[in-house]
């Protein structure tokens, strides 16, 4: 047990030592008076090799139009000012038989030069360069001054997302690292590897599809051309959610609305105020699922579907006023008639005090105007046989309006029963037609991707 101990006191002081005599050599390399760390080696064009690690959970917050990203960005570059290829002295080693001059965090960091690159897409732009941001790791590798430069960052992004096909749509979630200071000639930034993501990793309501690695240059018009690097993901948002908030819920009042069909005509409280309940929840949970997006100037599926919706229930609403109407047409024809009744008594009562020369003129006067308009009708007769024809259909048309006031409480019942079918019928041939429409919308997008 004590050999033990002594051999790991041993193996733990001769680390010591060897960190102390990297560090004096560091020390020695990044000297002011010998390393200039405000200018770039002169190795041109500098390479920058960057890859990513993706960490932890990934926010879309598409009210803002942002994601936030938990990464991991690494790069490499030659710094031949720091590199030891003469030197005859030995090192320590990585796993891969590198040799690893030093290894260290924010105070060596700040005694090197580092590559002029910010992020594009981002609040924070130059949070890479930041030298107060923590967690950094610095290790200068083999003996020709190749720098790695491990740093943590959360990233603060910003992108216009495309919600035409919300919620199922697919997204693009852009990071953009571009140089600041100096040109393609000077330095070029290329991607070492592919993108790693932790095996904890989630996109939070979100399912990657695949993502492309770009180097492109961009061009200013004062400046010059400077290097850039892409990487876009494709992201599919998981519409379960999106099923058990909105769409089945909705889907199951417009079922719900159809029940009016099967109550009484005569209970119009029932009916009215199942309809009107319906629409009015639907159009809170239409405006609940409008203020978790952006103000947009377009209609996404979501809001075609919504609408949809409410259109079958206020058909259902605008049904029952008709059937309604229909049903006590007989009861306000009655009612007028009687109206109408009432008042040639009350006409009649008040001749009965008048003069009899007065009721022999009254009298008189009614059988000219009788004799007139009998001439009239005889004379229209003779002279145009048209009139004859619009009569018979004003005749016709009365009929059939006695006829359907006589029959309107049938009439009523049978709009009643023919809703019970053609509603259900219609609003399954709308499901067709905009699930179709919108799985075959996003087949095309994602062909595209591809």
């Amino acid at each position: 047990m004590m050999y033990r101990f002594i051999f790991i006191l041993i193996i733990i002081l001769f680390g010591t030592i060897e960190c102390i005599k990297n560090d004096h050599l560091f020390i020695r390399k990044t000297d002011p008076s010998v390393y200039n760390r405000w200018l770039p080696p002169d190795n041109y064009p500098i390479t920058i090799n960057i890859s990513v690690i993706l960490f932890g959970v990934a926010q879309i917050y598409e009210l803002n139009n942002e994601f936030h990203l938990d990464l991991l960005l690494r790069t490499s570059w030659m710094d031949n000012r720091i590199g030891i290829s003469n030197s005859t002295e030995t090192f320590t080693t990585d796993s891969n038989n590198q040799t690893i001059i030093i290894q260290g965090g924010v105070w060596h960091l700040n005694r090197i030069w580092l590559p002029p690159i910010y992020i594009v897409n981002t609040k924070q732009p130059n949070i890479f360069n930041d030298p107060n941001e923590h967690p950094v790791l610095v290790q200068i590798r083999q003996t020709n001054g190749l720098i790695l430069l491990s740093k943590r960052l959360t990233i603060y992004g910003h992108h216009q997302l495309d919600f035409r096909l919300y919620p199922f749509d697919i997204q693009q979630i852009r990071f953009e690292i571009e140089t600041n200071e100096l040109n393609i000639h000077d330095l070029q930034l290329q991607w070492s590897s592919s993108i790693y993501f932790n095996e904890n990793f989630d996109w939070n309501g979100f399912e990657l599809i695949r993502y492309r690695l770009i180097e492109t240059n961009t061009t200013y018009i004062h400046t010059g051309t400077y290097s850039r690097l892409i990487a876009i993901f494709y992201i599919r948002r998981k519409f379960t959610q999106s099923l058990l908030d909105v769409f089945i819920p909705i889907a199951l009042f417009v079922i719900v609305s159809w029940g009016s069909f099967w109550i009484e005509i005569t209970a119009a409280p029932a009916r009215i105020t199942l309809g009107v309940t319906i629409m009015l929840t639907m159009v809170t949970m239409a405006r609940s699922a409008r203020e978790k997006l952006p103000e947009i100037s377009y209609i996404h599926s979501l809001d075609i579907w919504i609408l949809s919706c409410i259109i079958f229930v206020f058909a259902s609403i605008v049904e029952y006023v008709s059937v309604n109407y229909i049903y006590h047409m007989k009861k306000r024809f009655l009612a007028k008639k009687r109206k109408h009744f009432n008042n040639l008594n009350d006409n009649d009562n008040g001749s009965d005090d008048n003069t009899y020369d007065d009721h022999k003129s009254s009298t008189t006067l009614s059988s000219a105007n009788v004799s007139i308009v009998n001439f009239k009708h005889h004379k229209a007769n003779n002279n145009n046989n048209n009139n004859n024809n619009i009569k018979n259909t004003l005749k016709k048309r009365k009929i059939w309006r006695r006829i359907s006031i006589d029959n309107g409480e049938e009439y009523a019942y049978e709009i009643d029963r023919r809703s019970r079918k053609l509603f259900p019928i219609c609003f399954i041939i709308f499901n067709l037609i905009y699930w179709i429409t919108l799985y075959t919308l996003s087949k095309f997008e994602q062909i595209s991707i591809d």
